[in-house]
C-alpha cells in the first residue's frame, strides 16, 4: 500500500478543513477504497493514506475543524503510531472504551457529515444519518473529492495500460455466452439495466484483462448492460465505460463483435441522468 508524497501533513489538513468550511460541513469521511470498492489500490486512489500519512492497507479518517482521527485495526496499531503525525489521533478498534466511527458520529456529531457519493456507500450514509438525526445533524454527498482537490497536481495519474483479450481456453466461457445470461437474468427479474461496478467482475463478464493496479489483472471501467427491454429507450445498449486509450485495435474489433459500445471512463453519471 506504500506510497506517499506528503511534504507538509499539517498545511495539507489546513487545506482541508477549508473546504469543510466552504462546504459547511462538520466533518468529511475518508475510507480506504476506491470507487469500485477494491482491495487493492492504484495509487492516485490512496487518499486516505495521502491525507493521514497511514499507509496500512485498512483504515477510516474522519477530519472536523479540530481534530483528525484514523481508525484502523490491530494489525495496525504500531505502524500507524510511527506513521501519524501527531496532528493525528489513532483510533484502536476493538479497544476497549474506544469508539467506532459511527458510535463516535453519534456521540460528538455537530453539524453536516460530508462524503464523497463514489466512495461511501448509501447505506453507511443512511446509518450515519439515522445515528445523527435525533441530534438535529443530517449528512450530505459532496461530488468534488475534498482530497482530490488538496492533493491536486501531485496526485498520480490514473493507469491507462492497453486491455487484452483472454482467450476462452482460459475463461471456460465466452463473453458473449455470459453476457447472454446476465441479459437473461435481468428479464427474469424484470429488471432493465445492470451496473457493474467491481472490476474483477467487469473484467470477468467481458473476458478482459488489464493491468491497472500492480498484481492484480483488472482495468479502470464501468459496464452498462441492458436487458433489451422497451423502458430502457435511450439506454438499450451495452457500454464499457473506460480510458479509451486502453482499447487496441484488437480490443476494440473484439468489443465490437459484441455490441458493446465504449465511452468515457468518468461519463457513467452524466449516462445515467440523461
Amino acid at each position: 500500500y506504500g506510497m506517499s508524497s506528503r511534504s507538509n501533513p499539517l498545511a495539507q489538513l489546513a487545506s482541508l478543513r477549508r473546504l469543510l468550511q466552504k462546504h459547511s460541513l462538520f466533518c468529511y469521511i475518508i475510507p480506504s477504497e476506491d470507487a469500485h470498492f477494491s482491495e487493492y489500490l492504484s495509487d492516485c486512489d490512496k487518499r486516505r493514506a495521502f491525507i493521514s500519512g497511514f499507509t496500512g492497507s485498512r483504515g477510516s479518517c474522519i477530519v472536523t475543524q479540530t481534530q483528525a482521527l484514523l481508525w484502523t485495526d490491530g494489525r495496525y496499531f504500531l505502524q500507524a503510531s510511527k506513521e501519524l503525525s501527531p496532528d493525528w489521533t489513532l483510533m484502536k478498534e476493538m479497544v476497549a472504551g474506544v469508539p467506532t466511527m459511527e458510535e463516535w458520529l453519534e456521540k460528538n456529531c455537530q453539524g453536516t457529515v460530508g462524503g464523497d457519493p463514489t466512495l461511501v456507500s448509501c447505506s453507511y450514509m443512511n446509518e450515519i444519518s439515522q445515528r445523527i438525526a435525533p441530534g438535529g445533524h443530517t449528512v450530505a454527498y459532496i461530488y468534488e473529492n475534498l482530497v482530490d482537490a488538496v492533493w491536486g497536481q501531485e496526485r498520480p495519474g490514473r493507469p491507462s495500460e492497453p486491455l487484452f483479450v483472454l482467450d476462452v481456453q482460459y475463461t471456460g466461457q465466452t463473453a458473449k455466452d455470459k453476457l447472454a445470461m446476465v441479459s437473461s437474468f435481468l428479464q427474469d427479474n424484470q429488471a432493465d439495466a445492470l451496473v457493474v461496478a467491481d472490476l474483477c467482475d467487469v473484467a470477468y463478464l467481458l473476458n478482459l484483462r488489464g493491468n491497472d493496479i500492480p498484481y492484480t489483472p483488472v482495468f479502470f471501467a464501468y459496464l452498462f448492460l441492458s436487458a433489451g427491454t422497451e423502458k430502457n429507450k435511450g439506454k438499450d445498449k451495452n457500454v464499457l465505460f473506460t480510458d479509451k486509450a486502453k482499447i487496441t485495435p484488437a480490443v476494440n474489433d473484439y468489443l465490437t463483435a459484441l455490441t458493446i459500445e465504449v465511452q468515457p471512463y468518468d461519463s457513467l453519471p452524466a449516462f445515467l441522468m440523461a
